[in-house]
C-alpha cells in the first residue's frame, strides 16, 4: 500500500484524507492519505519518510508552503518563481 499524506501544523480540519480516500476506492488505488500535523522540528522526519519509501507523497500546506523550501534538496521551476512548494516527491 502506497502512502501519502498533507503536512501543515493545526490541519485537524482539512477534508483531503475524506477525499483522497474516495478517489482512492474510485480508480482502486492501494494507498492511504494521512494528515500530518507536525512542529516545525519534525518536518526532517517526514522528509526522511519520503526518501525511505515509506510516504510516497505530500501536500504541503499552512504554514509551511515556503519554510519546506530550506529543506528540500531541488524545486520545480514553479515552486521557485511563487516562492512555495505544494507537492514533495522522491525522484
Amino acid at each position: 500500500m502506497k502512502k501519502f499524506g498533507i503536512l501543515g501544523k493545526n490541519i485537524s480540519y482539512t477534508f483531503s484524507p475524506i477525499l483522497h480516500k474516495n478517489i482512492f476506492e474510485v480508480y482502486n488505488i492501494d494507498a492511504e492519505y494521512n494528515i500530518y500535523d507536525v512542529k516545525e522540528s519534525e518536518i526532517p522526519d517526514i522528509l526522511e519518510k519520503i526518501k525511505t519509501n515509506t510516504i510516497h507523497g505530500i501536500n504541503v500546506t499552512v504554514p509551511y508552503k515556503t519554510t519546506i523550501i530550506k529543506f528540500l534538496d531541488e524545486l520545480s521551476p514553479e515552486a521557485k518563481s511563487m516562492n512555495a512548494v505544494n507537492c514533495i516527491k522522491l525522484e
